[in-house]
């Protein structure tokens, strides 16, 4: 993992109530210190921080409420609109944490927000802004308002210091983008990556039964998961052709509509085959086109091990997989099961499942899946 991932030196919370910068109470409760859901692979030491919308729009499902929904913990500064220049000190320092630690601290625009706001963050006065929240599963917990005398906003080791005191280990899972993804490959790289899509049912059963437990215990990992998020490249829904007698201005629309379907289809399909979920480029591992949830391990950039999971393909009348990611040749391939007693036994191809249902297949994939999931998982990532 790059950079001071897994070197940040935690302490214990010792701090009080939740403060204001006067040192007032604040009316949440504090609940100690936090297990961060998520980081941000961060390259630009010289980038700026970047805001979190309060809504997600139709493209992006990063948002303030989206965050809170998922029950997620994280970090969030409150910063205003107009030119400040405690935010001018204040964002480079966060900037630099973001960048050295991967920490995925966004912010957001008190004036974004009513004094009523659902998540009980402070804006009543723009004077005490940028402030610093403290979000657990979901719940602000803490909020510590500007005061011109705290060090923590003008200085790089003072902030760090204070994390240190309020976060009790550093994320699990840490977000990549498509470009640092194609820079740890081409860097020759060791890593974990899960490769996944917002919104794919099958990725948030994954989160449910696994994922999100596993992120929020405090101890730390050696070797982190990358997730790396389809969703902004998938093609969507295929338009509904119309009928055949519908008016000619229907007809074209649909054919403008399939035209830059088909030329999104086709750059989702090369992203899978560039990352080798398909079999194009990895035919040892690769299934079929390519399907989420995928996991990978990855050696000098390249695929030394993967998985996917929850993608079979069940005959509901004979109850036997027809497809599926684990057939003979790929579980013995797989070095993870290599030193396994009677590995064959993960082998699902042909396999008859005796209690399977169209309504419960989702359950009976990860039940037959688990164990050799948990294998791969806690070979690499631990």
């Amino acid at each position: 993992m790059n950079k001071k991932i897994g070197l940040f030196l935690l302490i214990p919370l010792l701090g009080s109530a939740l403060t204001s910068c006067g040192g007032s109470s604040s009316s949440s409760s504090e609940v100690g210190p936090l297990v961060l859901s998520y980081g941000e692979i961060s390259t630009q030491d010289t980038g700026m921080i970047k805001e979190l919308p309060i809504r997600s729009s139709q493209t992006n499902t990063d948002g303030l409420y989206d965050w809170v929904a998922a029950t997620r913990s994280f970090v969030l500064i409150v910063t205003k609109k107009s030119q400040c220049g405690c935010w001018d000190d204040f964002e480079p320092i966060v900037s630099k944490a973001n960048y050295e630690y991967n920490l995925g601290i966004r912010y957001i625009y008190y004036e974004d927000l009513p004094i009523n706001n659902p998540f009980n963050i402070y804006v009543e006065s723009e004077a005490k802004m940028p402030s610093i929240c403290f979000f657990n599963k979901g719940v602000l917990t803490k909020q510590v308002l500007y005061q011109y005398e705290n060090p923590i906003f003008k200085e790089y080791e003072s902030f760090i210091n204070f994390l240190k005191t309020n976060v009790a280990s550093l994320p699990k899972r840490y977000m990549i983008s498509i470009d640092d993804l194609r820079d740890y490959i081409s860097e020759e790289k060791d890593f974990n990556l899960y490769v996944a899509r917002t919104g794919c049912n099958d990725c948030g059963l994954m989160d449910t039964f696994y994922l999100n437990n596993w992120a929020a215990s405090t101890y730390t990992v050696n070797d982190p998961l990358l997730i790396f998020d389809l969703f902004p490249y998938h093609p969507g829904r295929k338009p509904t052709a119309p009928k055949e007698d519908a008016p000619i201005e229907e007809q074209q629309a649909y054919e403008e509509a399939m035209f830059i379907y088909n030329e999104k289809a086709e750059s989702y399909q090369k992203i899978k085959d560039e990352f080798g979920l398909s079999t194009k480029y990895n035919p040892v591992f690769g299934y079929d086109t390519g399907y989420v949830p995928t996991f990978q391990r990855r050696e000098s950039g390249f695929v030394s091990d993967m998985i996917t999971t929850l993608n079979d393909t069940i005959d509901v009348e004979s109850k036997k997989v027809t497809n599926t990611y684990f057939t003979s040749s790929r579980v013995n391939a797989m070095p993870c099961l290599s030193n396994v007693e009677g590995r064959n036994k993960f082998v699902l191809e042909g396999k008859e499942i005796a209690d399977y249902t169209k309504a419960n297949s989702r359950i009976i994939q990860y039940r037959e899946h688990f164990e050799a999931f948990q294998i791969f998982f806690q070979t690499y990532v631990k």
